[in-house]
C-alpha cells in the first residue's frame, strides 16, 4: 500500500499555464443539467496556473441550454483551464491554435468539447478515472468498517491502482508530448490516493518522458522549466538516496566504478586497482597549494609499501593547465570537466575523499590525510 498513501505533491503541479500573452480564447457553454439553474448559479472559468488556480471570467446560469461567452488567456504551448459550477469542475485543454472551444455541461460528472481531439482524449481519460473512482469505493464500501479484512481491501484497491497505472502509462508512451500525458501523472484518485511517485524508478521513467518530450517541443516555456525542476530534483534525490543505501550496505556491496581519461588520453578505471587501498579522491587543481601536492606526495610514499594507490579526480575545467599540474604525479590523475562523477559519489564540496579498503568496501569519507594510520595495516 505504500504508492495508496504517498502524497506526491499539490496538484498545482498538473495545473499549470505557460507564459500568459494578449492572445485571448473564447470558450461557448451550454448548461444543459436543470440542476444547475433552480436559481442563479455562478459559472467560473478558471486558470490552472504554475503558481495556483485563478480565476480568469465569469458567468451568471440563469437558464438551460442558453449558451454563455467566458473569455480567457492562450499561450505559445497548452494550457490548463476549468470550468466550475456548484461545487463541480470539468477541466479542459486550450492549444495554443484554439480561439474558440464549445462545451455542454451534461450533469456533475458528464461534459463534451466539440472539434477538438486532444479535449476529447482528454474527456475519455476522466471517463476512465471516473471508473476507477467508483471501482475504489465500491471496494471500501463493500468491506465497510470489517477491520479484520483490512489487509484483503488494502491488495484489492492496489490491484486496482496498478490496472489504472498500466493504462496511464500506455497513453504516455503513445504520446509523451500531449498534453493529456502530463495531465494524467499528477492526477489523485478517490480518497487521496496518489498513483504516480517520482520516487519509484518505473515511474521516474515517465515522468522523464514527458519532460523530455516537452522540452523539445515546448523549452523555455514556464511549465516546461517546472517540469525539468520537478523531474531533476526527483532524479537527484534519488541518486542520493541510492548512494546513501549503497554506503550504508558498504560491506557487503562493490564501489561505483569510474573511467575517465588520464593527461595522455588514456581511459584508467577505478576498478584497476582493485585489491589494494584506494583513496579516492575528488579536486580542482587550480586550488590546491603547493603543501598540498606535498602532502599526497608523503601519503603516497608513506603507504604505497603497504598497498594505497591514489585515484585522483580532477574536475578542472582547463585542461591544458591541468596536464602540466599532473604530468610528473605518480599516482592516477585522470580529468572529469563536467563533475560527472559527483553525482555517482555524492560530492557536494571539494576537495572530497573516500577510502576503499583492499576488499572493496568504502570504509570512510573525507578521510584526514594524516590519519590513514588508522585504516591502513
Amino acid at each position: 500500500m505504500k504508492c495508496i498513501n504517498r502524497i506526491v505533491g499539490s496538484l498545482l503541479l498538473f495545473s499549470s499555464l505557460c507564459a500568459c500573452t494578449d492572445n485571448t480564447f473564447e470558450v461557448k457553454v451550454t448548461v444543459q443539467s436543470p440542476q444547475y439553474v433552480m436559481e442563479s448559479t455562478q459559472l467560473y472559468l478558471e486558470c490552472l496556473g504554475v503558481g495556483g488556480i485563478t480565476v480568469s471570467d465569469s458567468a451568471v446560469v440563469n437558464s438551460a441550454g442558453v449558451p454563455l461567452s467566458l473569455e480567457g488567456t492562450k499561450s505559445n504551448c497548452p494550457s490548463f483551464y476549468r470550468l466550475r459550477v456548484a461545487n463541480n469542475t470539468y477541466p479542459f485543454i486550450i492549444e495554443p491554435n484554439v480561439s474558440l472551444l464549445k462545451m455542454t455541461i451534461k450533469d456533475s460528472v458528464s461534459f463534451h468539447v466539440g472539434n477538438s481531439e486532444v479535449n476529447q482524449k482528454l474527456v475519455d481519460y476522466l471517463a476512465f478515472e471516473n471508473s476507477i473512482n467508483d471501482s475504489i469505493k465500491g471496494e471500501v464500501a463493500r468491506f465497510g468498517a470489517d477491520v479484520h479484512h483490512r489487509d484483503s481491501l488494502d491488495a484489492r484497491i492496489l490491484s486496482i491502482v496498478e490496472m489504472y497505472k498500466d493504462s496511464v502509462k500506455h497513453i504516455v508512451y503513445a504520446n509523451p508530448a500531449s498534453p493529456v500525458s502530463y495531465f494524467s501523472l499528477f492526477r489523485k484518485l478517490a480518497y487521496g490516493i496518489v498513483p504516480f511517485n517520482p520516487a519509484d524508478k518505473k515511474d521516474l521513467r515517465l515522468y522523464s518522458a514527458v519532460a523530455t518530450a516537452w522540452h523539445s517541443k515546448y523549452k523555455d516555456s514556464p511549465r516546461e522549466k517546472q517540469l525539468y525542476r520537478f523531474v531533476t530534483k526527483a532524479r537527484s534525490n534519488m541518486k542520493m538516496e541510492e548512494f546513501e543505501q549503497f554506503f550504508s550496505n558498504a560491506a557487503t556491496s562493490n564501489f561505483p566504478d569510474l573511467t575517465f581519461p588520464d593527461a595522455k588520453g588514456k581511459y584508467r578505471s577505478l576498478s584497476d586497482l582493485k585489491g589494494k587501498y584506494i583513496l579516492l579522491d575528488f579536486c580542482l587543481y587550480s586550488q590546491l597549494s603547493p603543501s598540498d601536492y606535498l602532502l599526497f606526495k608523503n601519503v603516497y610514499d608513506c603507504y604505497k609499501s603497504k598497498g594505497l594507490e591514489i585515484y585522483q579526480v580532477s574536475y578542472d575545467p582547463d585542461l591544458d593547465y591541468w596536464k602540466k599540474a599532473v604530468a610528473d604525479l605518480p599516482w592516477v590523475c585522470v580529468s572529469d570537466p563536467n563533475a560527472f562523477s559527483a553525482r555517482t559519489y555524492n560530492v557536494s564540496s571539494l576537495p572530497s575523499n573516500y577510502l576503499i579498503d583492499k576488499s572493496g568496501t568504502i570504509v570512510a569519507k573525507n578521510v584526514s590525510l594524516d590519519m590513514l594510520d588508522a585504516w591502513i595495516k
